[in-house]
């Protein structure tokens, strides 16, 4: 274990910074937990987890490791490769003898990686720990954690009104931020998903006159090129799928006693929101058709006229983004004494999708070149993209409760 020199908070809380360096150390490190409340946890939580579809997921490594450090369960000697990419872990620890939330106050001490005193990457989990000999609490009273595996170990529970009602309020949260990677890196521009404009049609080479000894003669050239029609815009790029939302992670709730005789203590925990899927972008706008010539005159007839070429077609709008999938959640740990657990309210959420990105506006088709004429024709406007699905929502976690039989 490697620790950071400590630093003190005007409230006396000590915070220290800590690299576990293996799963054996951080099962040690998070305890102490009896064997009974671990078997426990894995009968009724861990054991159905990794027998679920979700132990073939990502996911399913952490819910296997958590299962050792916070269960019953064995090591997980198979995760072994995983295991040593996740490690060492990085753990922010606050310890305070007590800790006081006074009325309407909003306490959050989630760990972000721009305080570790040593570089984190950026796809690390973040460990949060707070030792607290007492934590009192006052009228709608807030704890946040955003973002962090997050252990409790509170020796004393205390309302700071014994004679009239007041009220904790526990917050787990996701950090805010995507599962997915890819949102850290430069989005783009949607200025740069539009399809582009077709070119304009070339013109038509005109007829000319020449001197002659019998007068003026209207010349048209074999060679001269025809008036080209428009060309088509470009397709509009599909929007960018939105990323999944963040990850709530395991909470650890630890309470040895509690002396509240009027209040109540609400735990609410959402993992985060798909994020939107990105805007198909625009259809190029059709090209212009050449122009013709309205010709020359001689002898009382038009010679060399040609009608305008046909406006290209517009491009089709891209298809807007699918909407992120609502992040995953673990499960909220709660340890009490049998007697006050009816004092504790559960806010537990399922976690939406984001919403899917609009489907970009089809080109407009090119105008035909003039003059116009029955073969002269304005392009077809290209089709409206449609819009991408909505992220999936993901299952609300569970409160997992084991209630002490007795105080000591």
């Amino acid at each position: 274990m490697i620790a950071a020199l400590d630093r003190l908070l005007p409230n006396q809380a000590a915070i220290e910074y800590v690299q576990l360096q293996n799963l054996r150390e951080a099962r040690k490190f998070f305890g102490p937990l009896s064997d009974a409340e671990r078997n426990w946890r894995s009968q009724h939580s861990f054991g159905p987890l990794i027998a679920s579809p979700r132990a073939k997921l990502g996911i399913g490594e952490h819910d296997r490791g958590e299962a050792y450090m916070f269960g019953g369960h064995g090591y997980p000697f198979g995760d072994q490769a995983s295991l040593d990419r996740h490690f060492p872990l990085n753990v922010k620890v606050v310890t305070a003898s007590e800790l006081v939330i006074g009325d309407e106050q909003v306490c959050d001490f989630s760990a972000t990686r721009e305080e570790f005193p040593w570089e984190v990457p950026i796809a690390d989990e973040l460990y949060l720990k707070m030792v607290v000999n007492r934590l009192t609490f006052g009228t709608n009273s807030s704890l946040t954690v955003k973002g962090n595996v997050f252990v409790l170990n509170c020796e004393n529970l205390t309302g700071s009104h014994p004679s009239s009602p007041h009220s904790l309020n526990i917050k787990l949260l996701d950090n805010g931020q995507p599962v997915a990677r890819r949102r850290f890196e430069a989005l783009i521009p949607i200025e740069q998903r539009h399809g582009k404009n077709g070119a304009p049609g070339v013109d038509a080479g005109p007829p000319h006159y020449e001197n002659t000894p019998f007068g003026p003669k209207v010349v048209v050239d074999i060679h001269r090129p025809a008036p080209s029609p428009g060309g088509d815009g470009e397709d509009g790029k599909n929007g960018r799928n939105g990323d999944n939302g963040g990850m709530l992670y395991l909470a650890d709730l630890r309470f040895k006693s509690i002396n509240c005789e009027t209040g109540s203590v609400t735990v609410s925990a959402k993992a985060g929101t798909g994020f939107p899927g990105g805007a198909g972008g625009q259809g190029g706008q059709g090209g212009a058709g050449g122009n013709g010539t309205q010709g020359l005159q001689s002898n009382g007839q038009i010679v060399g006229a040609t009608p305008g070429g046909r406006g290209g077609c517009g491009g089709d709008g891209g298809v807007g983004g699918r909407g992120g999938n609502g992040g995953m959640a673990s499960h909220v740990y709660l340890s009490i004494p049998q007697e006050y657990s009816n004092r504790f309210i559960f806010n537990l959420q399922a976690s939406a999708g984001g919403r899917g990105g609009v489907g970009g506006v089809g080109g407009m088709g090119g105008q035909g070149g003039s003059p116009a004429s029955t073969q002269t024709m304005i392009g077809s406007d290209g089709k409206n993209g449609s819009s991408g699905e909505h992220g999936k929502p993901r299952a609300a976690p569970r409160a997992i409760i084991f209630e002490n039989s007795s105080q000591t």
